[in-house]
C-alpha cells in the first residue's frame, strides 16, 4: 500500500508539472497579440508616417503636380526627413545636459548668449545642409545638363528638392571628406583644424563657442556662399537683365543661349582670371631659368682662355 501510494504521488507530481509547464492559453494569446502590434507599429513608423510627412511635403511644393506623382517620391522624402529628424533629436538629448552644465557655468547675460549661440548654431545647420548644398547641385545642373541638349530652347526642367538638393548634398559629402583627409582644399583643412583644436574636440564648446562660430562663419560657411552666388545667382540676375532690357525681342536665339550658357560664361572668366596669374608666373619662372642657364654658360666661355690651356698640355 505504500509503494502504490507512493507511485501515485510521484504520477501525480509529474502531472502538476506538467500541467505547470504548459502555458496557458491567456499567454499564448497575449504574445500573438503584441506580435501583432509591434509589426503594425512597426509599419506605421517605418511606411505610414513618413509617406504621411512625403505626401503633406509634396503637396506643399508641387501643388499643381501632386496628383501626378507616384508614392515613391512621397515615401523617399518622408523617410529622409523622417529620419533626419530622428537623428536631430538624439544628438540634441544627448548634449542637452552638456549644455545645461556649461550654460550654469555662466556668469553674466546667460539668456543672451544662449540665444546668440542657439540662433548661429541654427542658422549655420541651415546653411550647411540646405542652402550650400541646394546651391552646389544647382549649379552643376545649370553647367551639366545644357551640354546635353540637343537646342538652346530645349531647357531641361529640374526638381529643387529630389535633384538639386539630393545630387548636392552628395557633392558636399565628398568634398568635406576630402577635405578633412587634407587631399583637397589644404587651407580649408587647417583652418578646420584649428577651430576644432580652439574648442578641445568638443561639440558642446563648440556650440557655446561664438568666437570659434564667427571663424566658422568668416572662414568656411560665408566664402562658400559667396562663391556660389557669384556663379549662381549672379549669371542668372544679369542675363535676366540683359534680355528683359537690352537684347530686343527679335534676337530670340541670342536671348536663349544667353539664359542657358550664363554660368558657362561666368565661370570660364572666373577660370580664366585665376588661370592667368598661375601660366604667367610659370612663364616667368622658365624665363629667368633660361637665362641664368645662358647667363653661365656665357660665363664660362669668357672665363676659358685656350692659349692658357696649351700651354698647360
Amino acid at each position: 500500500m505504500m509503494s502504490s501510494s507512493g507511485g501515485a504521488a510521484s504520477c501525480g507530481g509529474r502531472v502538476v508539472e506538467a500541467r505547470w509547464l504548459r502555458p496557458p492559453c491567456w499567454r499564448l494569446a497575449l504574445v500573438v497579440v503584441l506580435l501583432i502590434l509591434i509589426v503594425w507599429g512597426i509599419m506605421f513608423l517605418v511606411l505610414a508616417l513618413p509617406l504621411a510627412v512625403g505626401r503633406t511635403l509634396v503637396n506643399y511644393i508641387w501643388a499643381t503636380q501632386a496628383k501626378r506623382l507616384s508614392d515613391f517620391l512621397p515615401l523617399s522624402l518622408g523617410v529622409v526627413v523622417f529620419s533626419a529628424s530622428i537623428l536631430a533629436t538624439v544628438k540634441i538629448s544627448e548634449a542637452l545636459p552638456a549644455l545645461i552644465l556649461h550654460a550654469s557655468s555662466l556668469q553674466q547675460n546667460r539668456f543672451a548668449h544662449m540665444m546668440a549661440c542657439t540662433a548661429s548654431a541654427a542658422l549655420a545647420a541651415v546653411s550647411s545642409f540646405v542652402l550650400i548644398p541646394l546651391g552646389l547641385g544647382t549649379l552643376l545642373l545649370n553647367l551639366v545638363l545644357p551640354l546635353k541638349a540637343s537646342s538652346v530652347f530645349q531647357v531641361p526642367i529640374v526638381f529643387p528638392v529630389t535633384d538639386c538638393w539630393s545630387l548636392g548634398l552628395v557633392l558636399t559629402k565628398v568634398i568635406w571628406r576630402l577635405v578633412q583627409t587634407d587631399i583637397v582644399l589644404h587651407n580649408l583643412h587647417v583652418e578646420f583644424i584649428s577651430i576644432w583644436t580652439q574648442v578641445n574636440g568638443s561639440a558642446t564648446n563648440l556650440f557655446l563657442d561664438l568666437r570659434a562660430h564667427a571663424r566658422i562663419w568668416r572662414r568656411l560657411l560665408l566664402p562658400a556662399m559667396s562663391g556660389i552666388v557669384l556663379h549662381l545667382v549672379f549669371p542668372q540676375v544679369l542675363a535676366r537683365t540683359l534680355v528683359l532690357y537690352c537684347i530686343p525681342e527679335e534676337m530670340i536665339l541670342s536671348r536663349a543661349t544667353l539664359l542657358m550658357y550664363c554660368c558657362h560664361v561666368v565661370l570660364g572668366i572666373r577660370l580664366w582670371l585665376a588661370a592667368v596669374p598661375v601660366v604667367d608666373a610659370r612663364l616667368r619662372e622658365m624665363r629667368q631659368r633660361i637665362f641664368d642657364d645662358k647667363y653661365l654658360v656665357s660665363t664660362e666661355l669668357q672665363n676659358y682662355h685656350p692659349l692658357e690651356a696649351s700651354a698647360d698640355s
